[in-house]
């Protein structure tokens, strides 16, 4: 835990690595001086299971490359691993283009956004 008392560019693994085995916030904080509201967020990113975690990520801008990059497989992988997971079944990825005038000039926006179908839920809207 002395180890979490220096920020080095290893600091935010060690962090992780001591929620992971159970040590409580306030005990991090303690040693780290890190606001107890982004250790919450670390431990929620670390104790997510892989297919809301993969969900979760997507929502949130990342791309297959990135998620690729970061579990040490192919991009081909992920979008496979993607496409199975029962997220995607009920799930599409749109493409929103947004059109803005500003000073008389047309700007396209291309704007990616997940849309979930909530078909599987029918009458519960």
């Amino acid at each position: 835990m002395s180890a979490l008392r220096y920020a080095t560019s290893f600091r935010l693994l060690k962090v992780r690595e001591a929620l992971k085995q159970g040590r409580s916030i306030d005990e991090v904080h303690k040693f780290t001086k890190i606001d107890p509201w982004f250790l919450n967020q670390i431990k929620y990113l670390t104790t997510m299971d892989h297919k809301d975690s993969l969900r979760f990520l997507k929502e949130n801008g990342f791309s297959d490359t990135q998620l690729a990059r970061a579990m040490n497989k192919t991009e081909m992988e992920v979008r496979r691993e993607r496409k199975n997971n029962l997220f995607c079944h009920h799930s599409k990825l749109l493409i929103l283009v947004l059109l803005s005038l500003l000073q008389k000039l047309p700007t396209v926006i291309l704007h990616t956004i997940w849309k979930m179908k909530l078909s599987h839920l029918k009458g519960k809207r």
